[in-house]
């Protein structure tokens, strides 16, 4: 078996999202296998913990919650594992005076909705030059229901 083929990714569901769907459950592990994805479901402390200080498992990749994420590395730590954090809030998208309207707001509304915001890149918030507000406004509510709104600039 080639390298490739032997290498398995492991996902954390949140437990705040809805249940991902398909696959088999494993009864031995309590994961659903698809292909070579397992998904763990459950609590940091019933599931995160163990995953971290499984011996097989050598490296950990983390997006979410400052707070989560030291727990992560502290519990890493102890076990000498390496960690990649991605912590804290999403960066904003920030709209300038010269800006390209149309485009902009298209942006901030496709890179909030992308993979139902569930991706560390999603804009959270958007900072918009106060004397466009109002044009930027119905800018994204354009880009959302084009029907609703015209945005020229």
């Amino acid at each position: 078996m080639s390298a490739a083929a032997s290498i398995a990714t492991l996902f954390v569901e949140s437990q705040l999202r809805p249940e991902l769907r398909g696959g088999k459950p494993d009864a031995s592990s309590g994961a659903r296998q698809l292909l070579d994805v397992n998904i763990i479901t459950g609590f940091g402390a019933e599931a995160g913990a163990p995953l971290i200080t499984y011996p097989m498992v050598s490296k950990i990749s983390f997006t979410g919650a400052i707070a989560t994420g030291r727990r992560v590395a502290g519990i890493a730590g102890e076990v000498l594992k390496g960690v990649i954090l991605e912590l804290g809030g999403k960066s904003p998208l920030i709209v300038f005076d010269d800006a390209n309207l149309p485009r902009a707001a298209s942006a901030a509304v496709f890179s909030t909705f992308k993979n139902a915001g569930r991706i560390c890149t999603s804009c959270a918030r958007v900072l918009v030059a106060r004397p466009l507000i109002d044009q930027f406004s119905f800018c994204a509510l354009g880009a959302v229901a084009p029907e609703r709104a015209i945005c020229a600039r």
